[in-house]
């Protein structure tokens, strides 16, 4: 199905619409085959920004679920530290997780 594209100088899309726009400058394609996409001025290829930012945010839902589980232990690892040593690993280690919470 086309679409109405709003491209910029590089090919990244500024809008997208099914009908055009008055008064825009508009490029009908055939759609994009998925929202991390530019068009190269022959074939759509994948954004290397939208990419790179969709996986960082990919990462970050990952540290913050490592950091909840790691969280949620906090207690038995305390009951369980024997010595001063231990009891301060895992305080520093609940820092951690925190700052990746908080982040």
């Amino acid at each position: 199905m086309k679409r109405y594209y709003q491209l910029n100088e590089t090919g990244k899309v500024l809008g997208s619409y099914a009908v055009p726009q008055p008064d825009m400058e508009l490029t009908s394609l055939e759609d994009a085959p998925n929202d991390e996409s530019m068009w190269d001025g022959k074939a759509w290829v994948a954004d290397p920004d939208k990419v790179s930012a969709k996986a960082a945010e990919e990462a970050k839902v990952l540290a913050v679920q490592d950091a909840k589980a790691s969280i949620s232990t906090i207690e038995t690892a305390v009951d369980k530290a024997t010595d001063f040593d231990t009891l301060k690993k895992v305080v520093l280690d609940l820092v951690k997780a925190v700052k990746v919470l908080t982040a």
